[in-house]
């Protein structure tokens, strides 16, 4: 999905709900995937970081990109929630 698209999905999950930072989306990626769960896939999912250039961690080796403003189009989503 496009990053305006991932954005909306994690705020239609409800209060709390958001897309993660870069560094939220490292450490899953190491504390989750690379144990084997969680069931991600090998692609590259969206953060909140960024502005017109949003950043993405790919899940396949954990490195992070950004996606020129132009291209925003293609990537997984993953919401987290903070908690009250």
């Amino acid at each position: 999905m496009n990053i305006d698209d991932a954005v909306a999905a994690c705020q239609n999950l409800g209060n709390g709900w958001r897309l993660p930072s870069k560094e939220e989306l490292q450490e899953v990626y190491s504390q989750l995937h690379k144990q084997g769960k969680g069931n991600f896939k090998n692609r590259a999912y969206w953060s909140s970081s960024g502005d017109a250039n949003p950043y993405y961690v790919y899940f396949y080796d954990g490195s992070v990109d950004f996606q020129f403003a132009e291209d925003l189009s293609g990537n997984y989503v993953r919401a987290v929630r903070t908690m009250p």
